[in-house]
């Protein structure tokens, strides 16, 4: 219904624009009508030009007055359809274009010029107020130029003679055809931008929800038991490609539940990436609901094998560090896929490196695969702290990286502060380093024991 009025008040809006241009027109034949036998008269008996009849004369000014006349009766008309009040306009025009070549051809119309002049104004207009297309253009203006060459092959003589008048007959159209290709190439640019416009839009909503489906992929940060674990996250750009898994398996001697967290880093960016670490995180939850109590040796090897088949012939690898930290007999076990080192510190502040023990996934078969054992303490008070590379390789405006003795500084420098720890402090010491736009995802995830039930201490970095 809103489409049905939306056409309607259009058809109205354009026939009140052909009734304006048509008393546009009139007044421009008035005008030049009256220059026509005040100064055209004139310059006729100087120059000995020969007139024709006043009633000749006459009749073709009212002849063109007459065209505009019917044009603005049709378009007020409820009778006449739009389309033919539209296809009147070209009607019009060009009967305007014959009446001047009549003009021209009886005399007292400054040489010519005033036929010239009279319908390139009219001519302009229609294409300015009714937004005439190249095509109609072309039509009147080929009209106008036609007239007045068969006028001339009939033995009308204009006082400027035959080729100054060809040659004004085809200037006449000039600027009309001009400004009407102007309207279309402009049209046709601002369409153009529209389109990328909508397209871009459209695309800016599926990266929004594409993100909002990555991030639901996330876990929730655990805060109770004698191990938990938290994070943050910021992605480059509206989507990236790293992505962090949480499972809970039993412990040892059916003690409280071991936490497995799966820290993965796929190369590149954007949606190529986000859409590999979908389907990560299906072979994650997949592998830790088969094998729950999966120790972090076999779940890299597994990892390994899907990516070197479904990935790597997309040059898509992945770095990853996986963990499982078990309370019943406080160890940790890790190990990592070419993932940057990362930092075990213990409940008396001293601090070591978890280096890789095995190549980046995706590059070697499995039966080529090999992966180190790792296993450390982690007792009550200790905690871990791993990261993508994009916290380390964060530019200052310089130029310089972070790297990792800045990130290990920021680490020692004291206590985690009991809401945010060790990632929001270290991606705090990372946005201040940097000031500017990341140009990569930056992932900072820290694994703890508590003391007693409690977390550790107060902060003072």
């Amino acid at each position: 219904m809103s489409g049905t009025k939306t056409a309607a008040n259009a058809e109205v809006e354009t026939r009140k624009r052909v009734v304006a241009f048509a008393g546009g027109a009139i007044l421009i034949g008035v005008v030049v009508a009256i220059v026509e036998w005040v100064v055209g008269a004139g310059m006729a008996v100087d120059r000995g030009w020969t007139l024709g009849p006043a009633w000749a004369r006459g009749g073709a000014d009212a002849l063109w007055a007459v065209a505009f006349v019917v044009l603005a009766l049709a378009a007020v008309s409820g009778g006449v359809g739009f389309s033919r009040v539209m296809f009147g306009t070209l009607w019009a025009v060009s009967a305007a274009g014959v009446v001047d070549v009549v003009r021209r051809s009886l005399g007292a119309d400054l040489g010519g010029l005033g036929a010239t002049a009279s319908f390139m104004a009219v001519h302009t207009l229609a294409v300015w107020m009714l937004g005439w297309k190249v095509r109609e253009a072309l039509i009147t203006g080929g009209a106008w130029v036609f007239t007045g060459t068969a006028a001339l092959a009939l033995g009308a003589v204009p006082a400027i003679g035959a080729e100054w008048a060809l040659g004004l007959a085809m200037l006449a159209a000039a600027p009309g055809t001009l400004l009407a290709w102007l309207k279309v190439a402009r049209s046709r640019d601002r369409e153009t931008a529209d389109f990328f416009e909508s397209r871009y839009e459209e695309v800016h909503r599926d990266l929004l929800d594409a993100r909002r489906i990555h991030e639901a992929a996330f876990p929730e940060p655990v805060r109770e038991g004698s191990v938990q674990f938290t994070y943050q996250y910021l992605p480059m750009s509206q989507i990236g490609g790293d992505y962090l898994h949480a499972f809970r398996g039993s412990g040892a001697h059916g003690s409280e539940a071991a936490l497995s967290i799966a820290l993965l880093d796929v190369t590149g960016h954007g949606i190529a990436a986000a859409l590999t670490v979908n389907r990560l995180h299906g072979e994650l939850s997949r592998l830790y609901a088969e094998h729950p109590d999966m120790r972090p040796v076999d779940v890299l090897r597994a990892l390994n094998k899907y990516v070197y088949l479904t990935l790597a012939d997309y040059s898509l690898f992945v770095t990853g560090f996986i963990v499982r930290a078990d309370p019943g007999d406080n160890t940790l076990e890790y190990a990592s896929a070419g993932h940057p080192p990362g930092f075990l510190r213990s409940s008396t502040g001293i601090i070591s490196e978890l280096d890789s023990t095995a190549m980046v996934l995706g590059a070697l078969p499995d039966e080529d695969y090999e992966i180190d054992e790792a296993v450390r303490r982690f007792g009550p008070g200790d905690c871990l702290v791993a990261y993508t590379d994009g916290a380390i390789e964060a530019r200052s405006p310089e130029g310089e990286f972070f790297g990792v003795e800045r990130l290990r500084d920021v680490f020692r420098s004291g206590w985690a502060d009991t809401d945010g720890r060790w990632p929001e402090a270290m991606v705090r010491a990372v946005e201040r380093f940097r000031r500017g736009e990341a140009d990569d995802d930056t992932l900072v995830v820290e694994l703890f024991r508590t003391l007693g039930g409690a977390s550790v201490g107060a902060s003072d970095a």
